[in-house]
């Protein structure tokens, strides 16, 4: 896979010190951007230039000053692409070494370097070793190996308490570690990636979990590349093109008819566990097809009124941080907090009683992992009894919400804004030109499946 780069004008903002400013006057760098892996980096370069200006750089008669800017970002674009063919493996950390840091044309005040994050936050992870395998195997911290290097990444995942991260590293180590042992990352060949994958095949893992290893072995191996463990060398990395190509496995995303959703909202049970399954599925569904880790952390101060506003923590190792979400909260959903959520409500308390203050992110990853699997397990069973052919997972709120959002017409700008997969300002200006009550509007949608079944509704009233 190879990068790809961009350059653009940097947005305005919706800060209230900004709205009495004509956007059109106001200087913003042209900045290039860097996708690799789905991964994008941005880079500000010192071209400041309104609006309005930049629009002309695609223009022929323009003024000599932005002649020599459309000139100067013209060799950014030849000279990145240049320097990203020379260097095989590509990495951002190694494009940023390469081209950006003390180059005159980027503006180096906003530049970071890498920290070891084990030697500014300790290194006592002994409470860690009953989760994670690496942690507690002996004599793997050898550098060049890939323990050392697996090891790293593992530490440092649980230093920033990304723990779900950290465990897919650790899976990854451990596949390859009973595979070969603690080999050295020089050995990590083409040839050895393909045995592994026909062992692994032979031995009836699914090519997508193969895939997940090997996604974060090349992880490793381009780190090692960047710390210098390694030489970057064309001939012996095994990804790429006439190399190994990692499958992207990609799922067809089926969805609930309405009268299987129907089937499921209104099914009766006497099982605990079947109630409170299906219950949490459907505020995962209404509540903008929210992850139920999300769901988990939501306290009472973030409802307001007939909304929840609540902070989605971005995917993980990704350059953006939060972005804050608005679900209309309607009376399934309040009915839902009323019977499982906790009584006080006071605005500092999860209103799920999943969670409780003082947990590290070790606790915190267990107690989401073990009430996410007690769903999943309970909405499987309920949709083998009610005959619904589809696999019912709490995943599947979320592409349920999508699907049929989209399906009734809604805008893909109000779908990614609802789903939190805008920039941060983006989704506030778009949410905020449409207000709260085109987010009811919209939410009320998804009551479309609701069939006028008295006798079914009494049911679940009555389970």
């Amino acid at each position: 896979m190879s990068a790809t780069f961009k350059l653009f004008h940097e947005e305005g903002t919706t800060k209230k010190e900004d709205q009495q400013v004509d956007q059109k006057e106001k200087l913003r760098p042209i900045k290039l951007r860097v996708t690799f892996n789905r991964k994008p980096r941005e880079y500000s370069t010192v071209h400041n230039v309104t609006a309005e200006d930049y629009d002309k750089l695609d223009k022929p008669h323009i003024s000599d000053n932005l002649k020599k800017i459309k000139t100067a970002i013209r060799k950014i674009m030849l000279e990145a692409e240049d320097i990203a063919e020379q260097l095989e493996p590509f990495s951002h950390d190694a494009f940023e070494r390469s081209f950006i840091l003390n180059n005159p044309l980027f503006d180096q005040r906003k530049r970071k370097t890498r920290k070891d994050n084990q030697q500014k936050k300790g290194d006592d992870f002994s409470k860690h070793e009953k989760k994670f395998m690496i942690l507690r195997t002996p004599g793997i911290d050898l550098k060049g190996t890939i323990g050392h290097s697996y090891l790293k990444f593992v530490k440092e995942k649980i230093l920033d308490n990304k723990i779900g991260s950290a465990l897919k590293y650790n899976y990854s180590f451990a596949n390859i570690y009973n595979f070969k042992g603690n080999i050295q990352l020089t050995e990590i060949t083409t040839e050895f990636v393909k045995e592994f994958e026909r062992h692994k095949i032979k031995n009836n893992v699914r090519k997508s979990a193969v895939g997940s290893t090997l996604r974060h072995l090349r992880a490793v191996l381009l780190d090692a590349f960047d710390a210098g463990l390694l030489v970057q060398n064309k001939k012996t990395y095994p990804f790429g093109k006439k190399k190994y190509k990692i499958g992207e496995h990609t799922k067809k995303k089926q969805k609930l008819t309405e009268d299987e959703m129907n089937l499921f909202f209104n099914t009766a049970t006497d099982c605990e566990n079947e109630t409170m399954a299906r219950d949490f599925w459907f505020f995962f569904y209404f509540a903008n097809g929210m992850n139920p880790r999300d769901v988990y952390f939501l306290k009472y101060g973030d409802i307001s009124d007939e909304f929840i506003k609540f902070v989605r923590a971005k995917t993980e190792d990704t350059t953006e941080t939060t972005t804050e979400i608005v679900a209309y909260l309607n009376d399934d959903m309040k009915a839902v907090i009323e019977k499982w959520g906790n009584k006080d409500k006071d605005p500092d308390n999860y209103v799920f009683p999943v969670l409780t203050p003082g947990l590290d992110a070790t606790d915190i990853d267990t107690a989401v992992t073990k009430r996410t699997r007690l769903i999943r397990d309970w909405t499987k069973k309920i949709g083998k009894r009610l005959e619904i052919p589809l696999t019912i997972t709490p995943q599947l709120a979320r592409v349920q919400f999508a699907s049929d959002m989209s399906a009734a017409g809604s805008t893909t700008s109000f779908i990614k804004g609802s789903l939190g997969h805008q920039k941060e300002a983006t989704t506030e200006k778009y949410l905020a030109s449409i207000g709260f009550d085109e987010v009811k509007k919209q939410a009320n949608i998804l009551q479309k499946f609701k069939k006028q079944n008295n006798k079914a509704n009494s049911e679940r009233t009555a389970a």
